[in-house]
């Protein structure tokens, strides 16, 4: 059995708050032109740092190394399209490869700031189609697949009439239903024209990473041409979250298997989850959540919200969507057990009073304290090193700078975070600009900050707009540069 994983490796082991976030695959096929690899690039445009003339790029460097030889080397350069406000951009690179055993190497960087994380795929793969023997393509999973238009027509992306857009990180997410998977079956001359049939099954993992058959559906066809391409609909609305594999299982009239290929997919189903939380342990039955008050539920699992990854973020939402109070209770339970298996409620009481004093400090009339910015960021990133509080500067608003001496979750330091306060009301306060991996950086902040001073604007940087002139109040050009 095959599996075909996606690998991204960043380095600093943090991928949520790596900078840019993208995710990298690779699938192998075969052709009359010979073997082929695909490695699909999709690229989170909100990640991306926009240059001062507003373009987002990134580059991407691909290697094919056979032993110490790099047999392979190319290097793209992917640039957010203007004409579209799609969250991702994506693109498929193709290159045929003579069969053997390669190390594919994939590095990509934001060029807008060269001194962000990198991120890398580094992963063996294995390019082996018989001329004589059934063989199958490895899987491609797609997050949608739609009929081609005419500026579409000669893309990569395109397979069998329809553009099949990369499934990031083979993640299903939740507002999502399922997602299409691709593969193609290569029968030589010899066996074509006979009965065959392709079996796709849906499988589980136990906690020991066992594998259990939960779905299995056939399709039965016969193979006319050496290349012989399946579209497979997968429906997740009836799974819970977890780690799911997809395995292709070809077999002949006699239904002995022939080959297979083996894909893995995480999906996040918060919905189907509420129904399956009616099943309680006893550590729950005697837990500390039942103290907690109706009104209060939704409270506590708000504020859990900036400190949990994106997956359990979403899951959270949906739990708190669904005002199923038995489920919201067990979620609560379930997150301080993991953040402490002895003392939960040692740590959800430890964590509750540092979100009370945060929401007292930061809280306005429209949200809570720790949903505002500074309290996100305080929750997030913990106490400042450092908090420079500015109010007199005669030519900005209000503003605040906290620095981080060095910041856990980016293995980064020092960071910085730029707050401002534009309709002059105390508890309004934005993030403008940050130095961190992952939230909120803006080129322009000195512009933003003193646009009250548009007579002090530095006259040669009309274009890229990122500086101010020296006799405009400078105060915060210093704090900033100075920590």
């Amino acid at each position: 059995m095959r599996f075909t994983l996606l690998f991204l490796v960043l380095l600093s082991s943090i991928a949520a708050f790596a900078q840019p976030r993208a995710s990298v695959g690779f699938s192998t096929f075969n052709s009359e032109n010979g073997p082929y690899v695909e490695v699909y690039l999709s690229v989170e445009r909100a990640s991306l740092i926009k240059s001062p003339s507003g373009k987002q790029s990134t580059t991407f460097t691909v290697l094919f190394n056979e032993g110490d030889e790099i047999r392979r080397a190319d290097k793209v350069e992917l640039i957010a399209p203007t004409d579209s406000e799609d969250r991702n951009f994506v693109e498929a690179l193709r290159y045929f490869i003579p069969e053997g055993s390669y190390r594919l190497n994939v590095e990509g960087v934001d060029n807008a700031d060269s001194s962000q994380l990198s991120l890398k795929l580094a992963t063996d793969i294995v390019i082996d189609y018989p001329t004589d023997s059934i063989c199958l393509s490895d899987l491609q999973l797609a997050a949608m697949a739609y009929d081609v238009d005419s500026s579409h027509q000669n893309s990569t992306l395109v397979k069998g009439g329809l553009f099949l857009e990369p499934l990031p990180q083979n993640f299903v997410k939740r507002q999502m239903e399922g997602f299409t998977a691709y593969i193609e079956a290569y029968f030589p001359e010899q066996f074509r024209n006979k009965p065959a049939l392709l079996e796709y099954t849906i499988m589980s993992f136990d906690d020991s990473g066992k594998p259990n058959d939960i779905f299995r559906k056939n399709k039965r066809f016969e193979a006319k041409d050496y290349n012989t391409p399946f579209f497979i609909n997968i429906n997740t609305e009836s799974l819970a979250s977890g780690r799911y594999g997809l395995r292709m299982t070809l077999r002949d009239k006699s239904l002995q298997s022939i080959a297979e290929k083996v894909s893995i997919f995480v999906l996040s189903n918060p919905g189907k989850d509420v129904e399956a939380l009616s099943v309680k342990n006893e550590s729950y039955e005697d837990s500390f959540v039942h103290s907690i008050t109706s009104d209060s539920l939704n409270y506590v699992l708000r504020s859990l919200l900036p400190i949990v990854t994106a997956t359990e973020s979403n899951y959270l939402e949906g739990v708190i969507r669904s005002e199923n109070e038995e489920a919201q209770r067990l979620a609560i339970s379930n997150h301080f057990s993991g953040e402490s298996a002895k003392y939960p409620e040692v740590a959800y009481r430890s964590y509750m009073k540092i979100v009370r004093e945060i929401d007292a400090a930061f809280k306005n009339g429209f949200r809570a304290g720790f949903e505002s910015d500074r309290g996100y960021v305080y929750l997030k990133y913990g106490q400042p090193d450092d908090r420079v509080i500015v109010n007199e500067d005669p030519a900005a608003p209000p503003y605040e700078i906290w620095i981080y001496n060095y910041v856990e979750r980016t293995f980064q330091g020092p960071g910085k975070f730029l707050f401002y306060n534009p309709t002059l009301d105390n508890a309004s306060y934005t993030l403008l600009h940050s130095t961190v991996r992952g939230e909120i950086a803006e080129p322009r902040w000195r512009r933003v900050l003193y646009s009250r001073s548009t007579s002090g604007f530095d006259d040669s940087d009309t274009v890229q707009g990122t500086e101010i002139g020296d006799h405009v109040g400078r105060y915060a050009d210093e704090y900033f540069n100075d920590f």
